[in-house]
């Protein structure tokens, strides 16, 4: 299933959500027919999670369905708000990424449940420590140059969207870590390059910003299988 979806007051759905195949995170005080979509559309439970970042979570953390990232600025407070939250799914692990000093974990890591895409910016140690938490392998990349790969890949269990700033090679290279049929370029939001900031998605669904086009909701649809 993929719709549109008119929340948070804006097109960029995808810096307050994060969405894997076993749950969904969404800030804390989400109206609860957001929460009911949500949920409809990708077929998981929705958690809110109270935290000082607010409508920030799709930027701060990253997960998939084993386990959940943290930024290391993260406030104790905040952290045990969290893993009382995904006390809810059970059986995911939390994790503060204390071996970085970057924090939008979001924008620096694109991951499913198979592999993982993370920035050229971070240390082996924290490499290490993504597989670890995730149970993935990964690579590290640039796109167009940019450190940010997480704000330009969305994949799922069946395939992987690319910002068409990338080449085919690193497509084709994405393709294989994260262990999908499919992979290729789109936008989102009526040209958006950064396409995980303008959507949600697992297996089962996906959710994009009002303003996606017919020929981008299409795109997206064949390539995630949703």
């Amino acid at each position: 299933m993929l719709e549109r979806l008119d929340a948070f007051g804006s097109n960029t759905v995808g810096i307050s959500l994060l969405a894997t195949d076993t749950y969904c995170i969404a800030p804390g005080g989400t109206k609860s027919k957001v929460k009911e979509r949500l949920e409809a559309v990708l077929k998981v439970p929705c958690i809110e999670v109270d935290a000082s970042f607010k409508r920030l979570v799709g930027v701060m953390m990253v997960g998939n369905s084993r386990g959940l990232l943290l930024p290391n600025h993260i406030s104790p407070n905040d952290e045990e708000t969290i893993v009382k939250a995904m006390d809810q799914v059970g059986g995911i692990k939390v994790l503060v990424l204390e071996q970085s000093k970057l924090n939008a974990l979001g924008n620096l890591i694109s991951t499913n449940d198979k592999g993982a895409v993370a920035s050229s910016k971070l240390t082996p140690e924290s490499i290490e420590a993504i597989e670890g938490v995730l149970g993935v392998r990964s690579m590290q990349a640039r796109i167009n140059n940019s450190p940010l790969v997480g704000t330009k890949l969305v994949s799922n269990a069946k395939g992987c969207l690319v910002s068409p700033l990338a080449t085919n090679e690193e497509a084709e290279s994405f393709k294989r870590i994260l262990g999908v049929e499919n992979a290729d370029f789109t936008t989102v939001c009526l040209g958006m390059e950064s396409i995980r900031v303008g959507m949600v998605a697992n297996s089962h669904g996906a959710l994009v910003g009002n303003s996606t086009s017919g020929p981008e909701m299409a795109r997206i649809s064949d390539v995630l299988e949703v």
